[in-house]
């Protein structure tokens, strides 16, 4: 597993599918398993970035995902890099 930050803005979505205004960009830190699957802070997960499928190189300014139970919720990448940042190993590296 492995942490990097990005800077997005995040907006809700209506049910009728409208995107709702933005807030302003904030950092969060993203948690890549290596198998497709990224996770923010706050528990929530996402597969696909902009359509596709995701992988870190996806994650450039411009990308866009949604997390949430149904969605509800767009981010949009404004800076950052997919760069881990150094970590000590932890038990759940398995070391």
């Amino acid at each position: 597993m492995e942490r990097f930050t990005l800077t997005v803005t995040r907006a809700r979505v209506s049910s009728a599918g409208h995107v709702l205004r933005p807030g302003r960009p904030h950092p969060i830190t993203v948690l890549d398993y290596g198998n497709g699957t990224f996770e923010l802070e706050d528990g929530s997960c996402f597969q696909s970035v902009s359509g596709h499928w995701a992988t870190r190189d996806a994650l450039v300014p411009g990308a866009t995902f949604f997390v949430g139970k149904n969605d509800e919720y767009l981010y949009t990448v404004t800076s950052g890099s997919p760069v881990s940042a150094p970590r000590p190993p932890t038990e759940l590296d398995g070391r």
